[in-house]
């Protein structure tokens, strides 16, 4: 039998000792239901054996059709309890982090589960980076961090502490955890009532304000997902966006809240979906940022609390995660390196055995003149040498085979890797066969070709290279005018050639 959802649970009572559960008449009752709620309900009753023989209208209700006999159901709905009750509604199934919703060579960099018992130490801490109070009219008490059958559970009372008027919960990664650029995700259950404000939000490491990231909050009943940036420019500025949708439910399901930030936009996703984005490049932060999830409750945005507010009410989590990918900057700069080995370093060693040698004397050319100097550094040259040959072309081989394949799929996509594989083992069994000096002709030949379209992409995408270098170096520590200036007069000197 399919369950609608909500449904309701229906138990004997009253009753006392002169009016004893089996003299209980539901149909009243079950008359108001179904008018009520029609096509949302199914209702139950105790099928125990006292029931069925004593109580004459047992037999009658579990005739019809919107009642269930309780013994027939799932066990496990029996575990569930409505929010606001300190039993823990399980998630429909626990998940684990499946990955980013955007193409990339992603690297997990952050998990938690919420396995055991207690909050992990490791990770996160229960208070703020300043204490264990913020902007709402509660206490943030490490007791109310609960830990319980793999969920995070952060707990709000109606209870006052240290001259707040309630009680609350919140945990964050500071000097624990924090990243620049990536893609940040969580699985929540939100509860809703009158002066709730639960939150999922980043800020910056070392703290400071601002910036701020807030990858989802919500307020009080509003089925609104608030979603927002801020950040100071000659004053606190900021870039908001709210989304719901009638099919959707925050605080009856567990959903997905993600967010994906980097150096030129940041990206809101529910449920793996894209919800909001901001592109000003300019004033998005370029520094790493840490976690938080805090329960605020009854502050200026949400509004007070009231008599319809459930309490305690729990704010629940079943995982966060964050994941990264290699940085263009960072790639530069480590190939940058490679080149300054081979140009600078190496060639340079290799010069200097050359020109400390008498070969050059003796009319040698090219590879006869490279091994007769190594071969004149009594027995150590030729090892050195054979050994630096051998390297240098396994490296070539296998490093330019893979830069040729990541090409060739950017631009004819996954079906061109087989036949560029192909194409490769091919070249490398010619080459092995042909003459040094045809060798490196087509090599030097096919370098010289490579060089149009790269000094052509630098020109194209030198605001790009300079933004993003400004970024990942200096923090943001360059002027803006700074890189129109180089870009005007990259355009210049391109227009005099």
């Amino acid at each position: 039998m399919a369950l609608n959802k909500p449904f309701g649970f229906s138990e004997y009572g009253p009753h006392a000792s002169s009016n004893p559960p089996g003299d209980y008449d539901y149909r009243k009752f079950i008359e108001g239901i179904k008018k009520n709620f029609p096509r949302t309900c199914y209702f139950m009753c105790w099928n125990a054996k006292w029931s069925m023989a004593s109580n004459q209208f047992v037999k009658e209700m579990l005739s019809d059709p919107a009642i269930a006999n309780r013994d027939e159901l799932p066990k496990e709905l029996f575990a569930t309890a409505k929010i606001g009750s300190d039993a823990v509604r399980q998630p429909e199934a626990k998940k684990a982090f499946s990955g980013v919703p955007v193409e990339g060579n992603w690297k997990l960099t952050f998990e938690d589960n919420f396995e055991g018992d207690k909050l992990d130490a490791s990770k996160w801490i229960p208070s703020y980076e300043w204490g264990q109070t913020h902007n709402y009219n509660a206490y943030c008490d490490p007791a109310n961090v609960l830990i319980e059958k793999g969920l995070l559970r952060l707990k709000v009372e109606d209870r006052p502490s240290h001259d707040k008027k309630h009680t609350s919960a919140v945990i964050t990664s500071y000097n624990k955890f924090s990243q620049k650029y990536g893609y940040f995700e969580g699985r929540f259950r939100i509860p809703t009532g009158k002066g709730l404000w639960p939150a999922f939000w980043m800020l910056p490491y070392p703290q400071h304000w601002p910036p701020e990231i807030d990858i989802f909050e919500t307020i009080k009943d509003d089925p609104q997902i608030y979603m927002t940036y801020h950040w100071d420019d000659k004053g606190h500025k900021s870039y908001g966006k709210h989304w719901t949708e009638d099919s959707f439910s925050r605080s009856e399901e567990f959903n997905t809240y993600g967010l994906l930030w980097e150096p030129d936009k940041i990206v809101w996703y529910i449920d793996g979906v894209e919800r909001s984005r901001f592109t000003e490049a300019q004033v998005i932060v370029s520094e790493p940022m840490y976690l938080l999830i805090n329960f605020g409750i009854d502050a200026a945005w949400p509004g007070p609390c009231d008599a319809t507010t459930p309490f305690p009410s729990y704010y629940e989590c079943d995982w966060i995660a964050a994941a990264q990918t290699k940085n263009p900057v960072r790639q530069a700069l480590v190939s940058s390196t490679g080149t300054f080995w081979d140009t600078v370093i190496l060639c340079a060693l290799t010069g200097l055995v050359l020109v400390n040698s008498d070969q050059w004397m003796k009319g040698h050319d090219g590879a006869a003149f490279t091994k007769a100097a190594f071969k004149g550094m009594t027995f150590i040259g030729p090892i050195v040498l054979s050994v630096s040959l051998l390297t240098f072309v396994f490296a070539t081989i296998i490093g330019w085979s893979y830069y040729g394949e990541k090409a060739s799929e950017y631009l004819f996509g996954a079906r061109a890797i087989k036949p560029y594989r192909w194409l490769w083992v091919t070249a490398v069994m010619v080459g092995s066969l042909s003459t040094l000096r045809a060798v490196w002709s087509f090599a030097d030949i096919m370098n010289a070709l490579r060089v149009i379209p790269n000094i052509i992409s630098l020109f194209v995408l030198l605001n790009v290279v300079v933004l993003e270098t400004r970024k990942y170096l200096w923090n943001g520590d360059i002027n803006a005018s700074e890189i129109t200036d180089a870009t005007s007069a990259a355009a210049e000197e391109w227009g005099d050639l």
